[in-house]
């Protein structure tokens, strides 16, 4: 299967680039054509002044560098240059993004950019036979109108009782993850209230609502969103539209052949390649 993924596609991006150069070659006039090779020269001079001031010293710095000749090192330049301005052409003008993509593309995504608030819960649960002494200490604190954190210093509780930490929809903690019975409890409470205790076997509990953490939210008018989401949206366009370009090409020029030409690639690094 990775063999079969790997020939296929570099099969696919050596046929892409192909079509992309001869596409490219196909639209040169005369003096386009006389252009580029005076930008060959110009950068193949540029080029040798950059590694040394001569050919040869060139030649070698090329060499050690990428593996290749001076020659190849220019045609290789030719053919990135060729096939940037044909997609420059063919396909950027149609990856243009409008405020109205960036508006759909936020509203896409609000909660990522608003995220809601998450509610910091705090719990007091103690056995009512090993630590009764606690429990109607904790009684005795509420009835003198002590806050929850009060409590929590007084008794020595850690983290001034902290539990969990819920993520609060825009419904309240009626729409939270907490089971029912807790969040009957915890309804209606103010930051630092103290709940009814919830008895559950052997075991009493007091809940209260520490704090409310309200994340960040990013306006659509945040320069950092905007560039963010029209560099997305582009980036998505053009490789859509070069695909289909590309497939425009292929349709073009290109015959039914090209499967048996793949098959037979993925035949000979069968033979060459995997074990037998």
């Amino acid at each position: 299967a990775q063999v079969n993924a790997l020939v296929t596609s570099r099969f696919r991006d050596f046929i892409n680039n192909e079509l992309i150069i001869a596409e490219a070659e196909s639209m040169l006039s005369p003096e386009m054509q006389q252009g580029l090779f005076g930008w060959l020269r110009s950068m193949q001079e540029q080029t040798i002044a950059q590694r040394g001031g001569n050919r040869a010293l060139a030649e070698a710095s090329i060499e050690d560098e990428y593996q290749m000749s001076m020659d190849e090192f220019l045609e290789q330049r030719r053919t990135v240059a060729l096939a940037t301005d044909l997609l420059r052409k063919r396909v950027t003008p149609r990856t243009i993004v409008s405020w109205r993509d960036i508006e759909q593309a936020y509203r896409a995504r609000w909660d990522e950019f608003n995220p809601p608030a998450s509610m910091r819960i705090g719990r007091l649960r103690f056995n009512t036979a090993r630590d009764a002494e606690r429990v109607d200490s904790v009684k005795e604190l509420i009835r003198e109108g002590k806050t929850f954190s009060q409590i929590c210093s007084i008794l020595n509780i850690a983290d001034q009782g902290f539990w969990l930490e819920v993520v609060l929809p825009k419904g309240g903690i009626s729409e939270t993850s907490l089971v029912s019975a807790i969040k009957s409890k915890l309804e209606n409470l103010s930051i630092g209230d103290t709940s009814e205790p919830l008895i559950q076997g052997s075991y009493i509990s007091w809940f209260s609502p520490l704090d409310i953490i309200q994340a960040k939210a990013m306006s659509i008018y945040d320069p950092e969103v905007q560039i963010g989401l029209e560099s997305q949206l582009s980036d998505i366009r053009f490789r859509t539209e070069q695909n289909r370009y590309l497939s425009s090409l292929r349709n073009r020029w290109i015959s039914d052949d090209i499967n048996k030409m793949l098959t037979r690639l993925r035949k000979i690094a069968f033979n060459r390649y995997l074990p037998d």
